[in-house]
């Protein structure tokens, strides 16, 4: 889905001052576990697309260096151990500010961090929302082989 923004115009001193209120939403279908083997299983298959998702989809460019051919162990290593912290920091909702839950139809969870923007990260925790809602982390138990491209 991508970053979501809502804009807001502020007269400051009779100058329009404006910023983007910026927000990413997880809906919370699978358990932490569920979604840390979600990202096990990303780190240990295919990773062009994942990788270029993150850069293109979430500006994420730490890992423009991997060669996604052949990574290496440690390589892979690092991607799950980043992906397995968006994981939990989305997981974190109720121990952090930045973040909060939301609960739609009674039973179905999401969790939510917003903040006001002026072209930076509106919040600390929303690079690694914005990372879990583009790979699906937290959406749906993916079967061994989904992550090898079978």
């Amino acid at each position: 889905m991508g970053p979501r923004r809502l804009h807001f115009s502020v007269p400051s001193d009779g100058v329009a001052v404006g910023a983007d209120l910026i927000f990413s939403v997880n809906e919370l279908k699978v358990s932490r576990e569920a979604a840390l083997a979600n990202a096990r299983k990303i780190a240990r298959g295919r990773l062009t697309e994942v990788l270029t998702d993150l850069e293109e989809m979430a500006g994420v460019v730490r890992f423009n260096e991997v060669n996604t051919a052949s990574p290496s162990e440690e390589d892979r290593n690092e991607i799950e151990a980043y992906l397995a912290e968006c994981v939990e920091t989305v997981y974190d909702y109720g121990r952090r500010r930045d973040c909060g839950l939301l609960m739609i139809d009674g039973d179905r969870k999401f969790a939510i961090t917003a903040g006001m923007s002026w072209g930076d990260e509106p919040t600390d925790a929303y690079e690694s929302f914005n990372v879990c809602e583009i790979l699906g982390l937290t959406e749906k138990e993916w079967p061994d082989h989904a992550s090898q491209g079978e």
